[in-house]
């Protein structure tokens, strides 16, 4: 049994698919028991024979092949990821796309389709990479953002952001002892989903109370955490809210801010500044969130900052 299952490990290593290297997926594939498979699998790693990838999954390679492939000895043999270990394998004058094991071979393909995407005038094109956990799409995205900083494409001090959307539902899969897969992951599916539902409690309750004194407020372009907010409100409030003509963002807050029984006041957004005046405190929802706080949103949402900023009026995201 231990023979079989090395030799598995070392196959999907050679071959380049370490995501088959977790130890469920190897015990479901040679029908062992996962326990089993993890307990053999750490213990060949505290042997100093595997490469332990301490992700979700966990995943194991085989450290000799790994050694002769890139033609090098590994202090080390744990990595908090696989674009960790590609990263700590490469060799220092190669660039972006050269550093890829395989760039010039099997990955070909995917180098010139990158680099054809990131230097389509005039910003590039919008690029979606797929493939199973560990394949490597974290460690492309970061060669075809060195990709356009080596190139002039991007500026010298862009940065690079790496948002993983699924690493808690991932946690908690990898967690759960239960055995049926598709049980684990609907019910990690429902935990994520709880979760949200209580962090949105949060942010209502807090909302609630910096609306305590408030009378008048401004909600600009749709969002249904925002809608909740303002519609909860102890208190009967008097909402303008702007068109965002730009996808006509503003008018489904009217039907709900109405029905909440506030007073609704829906506006050009030429005219946010004739009515700022009387805000109490403006909201906005967001789209997204950078690492270092910064919130992206509709376009207009920047308008309506500046002009609370200069009138010290309280903006939320």
């Amino acid at each position: 049994m231990e023979t079989k299952l090395s030799e598995y490990i070392k196959e999907n290593t050679i071959s380049g698919e370490y995501e088959k290297n977790s130890a469920f997926i190897v015990g479901k594939v040679l029908g062992f028991s996962r326990n089993w498979v993890s307990q053999n699998l750490n213990d060949y790693y505290n042997t100093g024979a595997l490469i332990k990838i301490n992700s979700r999954p966990v995943l194991f390679l085989d450290k000799e092949v790994i050694s002769k492939q890139y033609n090098t000895s590994l202090p080390k043999n744990i990595f908090g990821s696989i674009e960790e270990l590609m990263e700590f394998l490469e060799v220092e004058d190669k660039k972006d796309f050269q550093a890829l094991n395989g760039y010039d071979g099997s990955l070909r393909g995917v180098v010139e389709t990158c680099k054809a995407s990131i230097s389509y005038p005039p910003n590039g094109l919008p690029t979606l990479l797929y493939g199973q956990t560990g394949t490597g799409k974290s460690l492309i995205a970061r060669k075809i953002y060195e990709y356009g900083i080596n190139q002039g494409i991007l500026k010298k001090d862009a940065e690079f952001v790496h948002v993983n959307a699924l690493e808690k539902v991932e946690k908690l899969i990898e967690n759960s002892s239960e055995e049926n897969y598709a049980v684990r992951v609907e019910s990690a599916i429902n935990t994520y989903f709880a979760q949200a539902d209580q962090d949105v409690e949060k942010i209502l309750l807090y909302t609630d109370r910096l609306l305590k004194d408030k009378n008048t407020v401004m909600i600009y372009d749709y969002s249904s955490t925002v809608e909740k907010a303002v519609a909860k409100c102890s208190h009967k409030l008097k909402v303008y809210i702007p068109e965002s003509r730009v996808i006509n963002g503003g008018f489904p807050f009217v039907e709900g801010i109405v029905n909440a029984g506030h007073e609704v006041c829906f506006i050009p957004d030429a005219s946010m500044l004739t009515v700022l005046d009387e805000v109490d405190i403006a909201f906005i929802g967001a789209e997204t969130f950078y690492s270092d706080g910064t919130a992206f949103n509709t376009v207009g949402s920047d308008i309506l900052a500046e002009l609370c900023m200069y009138h010290n009026v309280p903006y939320y995201v």
